[in-house]
């Protein structure tokens, strides 16, 4: 598990780490992927689960609009 930032042997700073390294829970939304423009982050899928890009026409049926 890498924690921080991990120094190889050549000293490089070590910035990208595969996903099996990460904890859950483990990335701020600051280092999330991007996403469209007039989408929101939430979960339309039932139960709990991954974060999903909503668009404007399904968050209506959401919220019971």
């Amino acid at each position: 598990t890498i924690t921080n930032k991990t120094i190889n042997a050549d000293n490089n700073i070590i910035t990208n780490i595969g996903t099996s390294e990460l904890s859950d829970e483990g990335v701020t939304l600051p280092k999330m992927a991007h996403i469209a423009t007039n989408r929101i982050l939430g979960r339309s899928t039932a139960g709990t689960g991954d974060v999903e890009s909503l668009t404007a026409t399904s968050i209506p049926a959401m919220i019971g609009l």
